[in-house]
């Protein structure tokens, strides 16, 4: 585990080598004198489960790839079904595997991830990540370098947790969203529902969840009431899309609906087979996709 802090010791951060993923990130109420969580803090279990954490990574892609197959350039590339979690390879490599530290500060860690060549996936990269405490912020810069001798499309992301509740409210402006199918993947663009639509603060659901949001523009707010705080979340511009997951007993037991994930990312899911591969970069070997993800937070007591 990985321990920084920021100057004045009011936000901590542990974040974990295995899938480069953050185990609890936290600020200190001034007025309460303790520490809140901001992401969902990873529940210790005696084995490591990577869904268990407050975030990780999506590298060199966000989600779901269709039948494990897409074309480009025409040709064909094909995946191999990675997790447990569907039929389908999922959010890329990062996240199941371990990095390696390249620098440590105080209040910063990078770490790197090395993709290398094999039979599951077309994909080989170098994956950089970069955790910094700032005053009442975290950023993040998250990057990926193609070395594969062929141009492909990258994508990247966060896959964050909240703490939720029935006060937790969310505004995230989007105007239409994608209905999945029973192997999660999307199938088709709809308007934005009044549970939906989170254009204006708005309540969670209290039911199951999996869906992509379009042309998001890149901002977002959690507000926590009974906490009196606000969170700011901020990407790079060429975040245009958005995932919230809402699990439930029959996808996860003893689901207690408090946690929601809020996922930036650089495209639509499944963008690999869609005519406009929406959101993806293509990358020829040496170029670099990069993304920077910003959570302030805001005391409505100061």
């Amino acid at each position: 585990m990985l321990f920084i802090k920021n100057k004045d010791n009011s936000l901590v951060l542990s974040a974990n080598l295995n899938g480069g993923s953050i185990s609890y990130f936290k600020f200190k109420d001034k007025y309460l004198n303790k520490f809140i969580n901001i992401f969902r803090a990873e529940k210790k279990n005696r084995k490591f489960e990577i869904t268990k954490t407050a975030c990780f990574p999506l590298v060199p892609f966000c989600n779901r790839i269709n039948k494990n197959k897409f074309i480009y350039k025409d040709k064909i590339y094909e995946l191999k079904k990675n997790s447990k979690l569907g039929k389908y390879y999922l959010h890329g490599d990062g996240w199941l595997n371990k990095w390696k530290v390249n620098k440590k500060t105080k209040n910063s860690i990078e770490m790197q991830f090395l993709k290398k060549s094999s039979k599951n996936t077309p994909y080989e990269y170098l994956s950089k990540q970069k955790f910094i405490l700032l005053k009442n912020k975290l950023k993040i810069y998250l990057t990926v370098k193609n070395l594969n001798d062929n141009p492909l499309p990258f994508g990247l992301g966060l896959h964050t947790y909240y703490p939720m509740n029935k006060l937790t409210r969310l505004q995230a402006k989007s105007d239409t969203y994608w209905l999945e199918n029973k192997n999660f993947i999307p199938t088709k663009i709809i308007n934005n529902s009044k549970k939906m639509n989170f254009n204006q603060l708005n309540s969670l659901p209290n039911n199951w969840v999996n869906n992509c949001f379009n042309n998001w523009n890149s901002k977002a707010i959690i507000y926590w009431p009974e906490k009196k705080m606000k969170l700011k979340i901020k990407s790079s511009k060429n975040c245009k899309y958005f995932f919230i997951f809402i699990s439930s007993n029959k996808f996860e037991k003893n689901f207690k609906n408090d946690y929601f994930s809020f996922e930036p990312m650089t495209h639509a899911v499944n963008a690999h087979n869609l005519k406009k591969q929406n959101g993806l970069t293509e990358l020829k070997k040496n170029q670099i996709l990069k993304s920077i993800y910003s959570f302030e937070i805001n005391m409505l007591n100061d």
